[in-house]
């Protein structure tokens, strides 16, 4: 990883943890969690999806699920080369907050995802592979509602894809914007 996608790291982390501290996760009270369930979520975006599925924890206004999941994307040639295809499985943590009363409503969420991709890329007839690693950081918000044995929520993402280990020839990144659909399951009314 280069000095500046180093410090463009360093950054966001610092920035991740300030907007968590801002919206209240410092105080104590945080591990509190008044309810536990799983995670089911994908989203899609213009050069790919996401699936994802992991524990979800539920407190006041508060969730917070850590994922596991698959990215695959197909870039055509909006990256390095003029076709980029491929995918990889990847970790997450996503913190959600409601925006008015428990149950259903707006909400609010900021996520952080490390993915581990293989690529197959073509310029003109000459083949590649590469191998990357994919931090995204995205801040996003949607609407939910409470449905049954769990919360529905319906979502809209904007992000970076920060390439910041390459094995092979550089490949694309940058700007991301995605669209989401998740359930939490056995959780009333996340974020409640």
């Amino acid at each position: 990883m280069g000095a500046g996608k180093r410090r463009l790291a360093i950054r966001l982390v610092f920035l991740a943890t300030g907007t968590l501290n801002a919206w209240g996760l410092a105080r104590p009270g945080f591990a509190d969690a008044q309810e536990a369930g799983l995670a089911a979520e994908g989203q899609a975006y213009p050069a790919g999806w996401t699936i994802r599925g992991g524990p979800v924890l539920s407190w006041g206004v508060w969730a917070a699920a850590l994922t596991g999941g698959y990215n695959g994307t197909n870039r055509k040639d909006w990256g390095e080369h003029d076709h980029e295809e491929g995918g990889g499985a990847g970790l997450g943590v996503r913190v959600t907050r409601a925006l008015g009363p428990p149950g259903t409503g707006a909400y609010g969420e900021a996520r952080l995802d490390l993915w581990f991709l293989s690529l197959d890329w073509r310029d003109g007839g000459d083949p590649g592979r590469t191998r990357v690693r994919v931090v995204q950081p995205m801040v996003g918000g949607g609407y939910g509602w409470a449905r049954g044995v769990g919360f529905l929520r319906l979502g809209l993402a904007l992000g970076l894809e920060i390439n910041t280990g390459v094995r092979g020839e550089p490949v694309g990144e940058g700007p991301v914007l995605a669209v989401g659909l998740g359930l939490d399951l056995g959780v009333s009314a996340t974020p409640r």
